[in-house]
């Protein structure tokens, strides 16, 4: 197979004529952006999906403690946190509407715009600013999951006028695009905010948790109840 490879006759890439082919019709200038949410729509589709099951998955994993959970107090005893948030947080917020717009004609994109917008988030919840998400919370559930429902979604929608799943009419590719791709920031943002602050703990003060399972998601009381898993509160008996 090696010998094959190696010795295999040179060609010209077709790839990237096919897609400068096909370039008008995606709604997009971008041949990275037209391929991955127009030729090649179920990838990043698929990448969407594991980034939330990933997130199910540590949902159901109870640490016990936030490290970067902190007083509103604790803000003011820290004047270089407090104006490093004041600056870069509005800019990284408008940064990130800039990179998801851009996209469409730029290098740029939701991945991206959703990197910096959870940077943001992780600045705010270190500075005490912002309390940290849990998965107890149903906005940040429905933030979570928005991405898979808009791109699954407007795959259906699009299903009466082309007759396939996930390819866009010509005229409507453009606004549809776009629109996933806001979609997608915001969802992804959260997504890498939850995973950096370490959920689904949250600190003993919380009250919106006292009345949920520990691991705070159904996957974690699924495993708890298997016979060779105990609860971090339970105790070995006599």
């Amino acid at each position: 197979m090696a010998s094959l490879l190696v010795g295999a006759p040179d060609r010209p890439p077709v790839l990237p004529h096919l897609v400068e082919e096909e370039l008008g019709r995606s709604g997009v200038s971008n041949p990275v952006t037209a391929v991955l949410l127009n030729f090649r729509a179920y990838d990043t589709l698929l990448e969407v999906v594991v980034l939330v099951a990933a997130m199910a998955v540590v949902w159901s994993l109870d640490r016990g403690d936030r490290d970067l959970a902190r007083e509103r107090e604790e803000v003011r005893r820290d004047p270089v946190l407090e104006a490093l948030t004041r600056i870069s947080v509005p800019l990284a917020g408008v940064l990130a509407v800039f990179l998801a717009w851009v996209g469409s004609h730029r290098p740029g994109g939701a991945f991206q715009a959703g990197a910096l917008l959870a940077g943001a988030g992780v600045l705010l919840v270190a500075a005490g600013v912002l309390r940290p998400p849990t998965a107890a919370s149903q906005t940040v559930r429905i933030l979570v999951v928005s991405g898979v429902y808009a791109f699954v979604g407007v795959g259906l929608g699009v299903i009466p006028w082309t007759g396939h799943f996930l390819m866009y009419p010509e005229a409507w590719a453009y606004p549809l695009i776009l629109g996933v791709e806001a979609v997608l920031t915001v969802s992804i943002a959260v997504v890498l905010v939850e995973l950096f602050v370490d959920v689904p703990a949250a600190p003993a003060r919380d009250p919106s948790l006292e009345r949920l399972d520990p691991t705070g998601d159904p996957l974690g009381r699924l495993l708890l109840r298997r016979p060779n898993l105990r609860s971090p509160d339970d105790s070995e008996g006599p």
